[in-house]
């Protein structure tokens, strides 16, 4: 979990329930985005005129980036202590893979 918020409190202040009769604000808590960045690399080695061996390194989110998603932000009024803090993350952590392939 991590705070979104560098006052927490302040924003806090700044919300409010919507009382009977009220519409209330629409989506008012946004984030960071979507970033996501992935690499891949392959090699292609001939054994014979007809067989080639394929060597192929893939690897996901290069850069590791971490964006909470928006949607876990908690945003409810009835518990001040976990205002703001976000509980999901949007990307994946870093991934790498390996493969082989021989074609013929």
């Amino acid at each position: 979990m991590t705070q979104r918020f560098a006052d927490p409190a302040a924003v806090f202040a700044s919300f409010d329930h919507a009382l009977p009769g009220q519409s209330g604000t629409r989506n008012p808590l946004r984030g960071d985005g979507f970033f996501d960045w992935d690499e891949g690399v392959s090699k292609t080695f001939p054994i014979t005129e007809r067989a080639q061996l394929i060597v192929r390194w893939d690897m996901f989110n290069v850069t590791n980036s971490v964006r909470f998603d928006p949607q876990s932000i908690s945003s409810t009024l009835d518990n001040p202590q976990s205002f703001g803090q976000a509980t999901a993350l949007l990307t994946n952590y870093r991934l790498a893979q390996f493969a082989g392939r021989i074609e013929f």
